[in-house]
């Protein structure tokens, strides 16, 4: 059975991002089917993706969300819940992480699939 990993974000439609992350997907899970829902998202405006993906999750088995976020320092949080390890927290805080991408996309394929990551996150976590 294929898996189907479908995309929405703020990015724009222009943006090289959306590129690195499908070649990230497609680099572990070459039999993926990346579907893009929508690049268009006004930036920051959760009112309006949330708006675009209510019409698509009633036929969704299994969704994940990723909202912007800031926390002190602007840092990058990258780490398991404390209290359910099959939660990922992930952070690329402010905007800078965004240019990371296809890296912290690798780190959590990895971390996913593997059950660790290769790269070393230690910089990145909860208790950092």
């Amino acid at each position: 059975m294929r898996s189907i990993i479908t995309l929405t974000t703020d990015f724009g439609v222009s943006s090289p991002y959306v590129a690195q992350m499908k070649g990230v997907i497609l680099s572990i899970c070459r039999d993926a089917d990346v579907v893009d829902i929508s690049h268009a998202i006004a930036p920051q405006n959760i009112r309006e993706g949330a708006i675009v993906l209510a019409d698509v999750t009633p036929r969704v088995v299994k969704a994940r969300t990723c909202l912007y976020t800031q926390v002190d320092g602007a840092r990058f949080i990258i780490d398991a819940h404390p209290d359910d390890r099959r939660v990922m927290i992930v952070s690329p805080c402010s905007g800078h992480g965004f240019k990371h991408s296809a890296a912290i996309g690798e780190a959590l394929a990895q971390w996913t699939l593997e059950g660790a990551s290769r790269i070393d996150l230690g910089n990145f976590s909860l208790r950092a």
